[in-house]
C-alpha cells in the first residue's frame, strides 16, 4: 500500500520500522507509518535524520544550522553535539552510541554520550557525500564525486578507488 507522510523533505525508518524521522525546513518529526506525527521539534535547516537503537533505547542524529545533534527516540534530551558540523553522518550497526561523520577535512567517529572522539582520519579530496556502514560494523564506506574509500571499523584504510571515468553517484557495502 501506499501512504503520504507528509511534505518531508528526507526521511528515515527507526531500527526496527515501527515509526518514521522525517525533517523538512524548520522541523525534525516522528511519525508513525500511517502519517500520524507522535512529537516534532522546531529546528531550522533540519535534514539528515538518522535513526539507530535497541528495542528499549533509540537515538536520532540530525543535522541543523547549529550543527550535528543527537535527540533520543522519543524526542526528549535534543542536544547539540558538533558544533558546526554538517554531515554527513552514519550511526554504527549495533553500536547506537558510535555516530561517524564527516567534513571537508576530516572522518570521525564519536561516541556520542561521552562526546569522546573515538578515531579520526584526514581526509583529502572531495568533501564526502555520503557514509555508510558495513551491516555488521566493520567497515565505514567514505564516497565522494571522485572515488570511494573503506575504513576499517577503527580508522585503518584498506581499501581506496578512484577517482574513475566518472563522479560517484552512489555507493553501499
Amino acid at each position: 500500500s501506499r501512504r503520504l507522510l507528509g511534505d518531508y523533505r528526507e526521511a528515515s525508518w527507526s531500527p526496527f520500522g515501527r515509526f518514521v524521522v522525517a525533517a523538512r525546513r524548520d522541523e525534525l518529526a516522528a511519525l508513525e507509518p500511517d502519517g500520524d506525527v507522535r512529537w516534532t521539534l522546531p529546528r531550522p535547516g533540519a535534514r539528515s535524520p538518522r535513526w539507530a537503537g535497541t528495542e528499549t533505547d533509540t537515538r536520532i542524529a540530525y543535522v541543523d544550522r547549529t550543527g550535528i545533534r543527537v535527540v533520543a527516540g522519543d524526542g526528549t534530551g535534543d542536544r547539540l553535539l558538533v558544533r558546526g558540523g554538517s554531515g554527513p553522518i552514519a550511526w554504527r550497526p549495533g553500536i547506537a552510541r558510535e555516530l561517524a561523520l564527516a567534513s571537508a577535512r576530516e572522518l570521525r567517529v564519536i561516541d556520542v554520550e561521552s562526546g569522546r572522539t573515538l578515531w579520526r582520519s584526514r581526509l583529502l579530496g572531495p568533501r564526502p557525500t555520503s557514509l555508510s556502514w558495513s551491516a555488521d560494523g566493520s567497515r565505514l564506506l567514505v564516497s565522494s564525486p571522485a572515488g570511494v574509500r573503506v575504513y576499517a571499523a577503527r580508522g585503518a584504510l584498506p581499501f581506496e578507488l578512484g577517482p574513475g571515468a566518472s563522479a560517484v553517484r552512489a555507493a553501499a557495502l
